[in-house]
């Protein structure tokens, strides 16, 4: 016979988001097939990715300055045009909050330092590292969980390994684990593993350490 364990939680209802919390006149991006995230969150900033002209602006605000702006201004955020194509995902660094890192469909990716400007009393982002891809564009980072200045991105059907080191960036590693593009992309959470699954209805699961790619599993997903 199987026992329920009692929850502290069971009668616990959400509470609405009041309206003064919310962050409205936001456009954002209109990609459909993007496997990141438009929008990320460190200990004291929010970065996301809008909608404009440039299709690759950026823009960081702190936590506790979201209730005082309830409506997006350009003038009154940070805003940086990081690319010149759509933004596919954002991602902070596990171990240093203070840099992100962003990728496009310019097939670059970049590394930024957030801090604040208090002069301004808004955020500010400095340029740290530019990457350029050789694929066409660039869907996805995921930072190593348990290693510091370490991480993966995807393009297509490719993943790369990159080491980063005083500001420069090194691909360590190449990977081509499917014959499709890549839909999805993580970190084993001792970040000793990468796991993605394709549009070729497989999932790989990589040791990044191992050169030798016929080592890797593979499982097939069929209708």
């Amino acid at each position: 016979m199987f026992k329920v364990a009692y929850s502290k939680y069971k009668n616990v209802t959400p509470s609405l988001i009041k309206k003064e919390q919310n962050l409205s006149g936001v456009s954002t991006n209109r990609l459909s097939n993007t496997i990141g995230s438009l929008i990320n969150c460190s200990l004291d900033h929010i970065t996301f990715t809008f909608d404009s002209a440039s299709g690759g602006s950026l823009c960081t605000i702190k936590h506790d300055d979201l209730l005082k702006r309830a409506t997006f201004n350009n003038e009154m955020f940070c805003v940086v045009h990081a690319h010149s194509a759509p933004i596919t995902d954002i991602q902070y660094n596990t171990f240093n909050q203070s840099i992100v890192a962003t990728c496009a469909l310019d097939s670059v990716i970049k590394l930024w330092s957030v801090s604040e400007e208090p002069e301004l009393a808004m955020s500010k982002m400095d340029p740290l590292a530019s990457i350029p891809i050789s694929e066409n564009r660039s869907d996805c980072v995921q930072w190593n969980p348990n290693v510091d200045g370490i991480f993966v991105s995807s393009s297509l059907n490719t993943v790369y390994l990159w080491d980063v080191n005083e500001g420069q960036a090194s691909n360590v590693q190449t990977i081509c684990p499917h014959t499709e593009a890549i839909q999805g992309l993580c970190w084993k959470k001792d970040g000793s593993l990468i796991c993605t699954a394709a549009k070729d209805k497989s999932m790989c699961i990589t040791d990044p350490r191992n050169t030798n790619t016929n080592q890797n599993l593979v499982i097939l997903f069929y209708n």
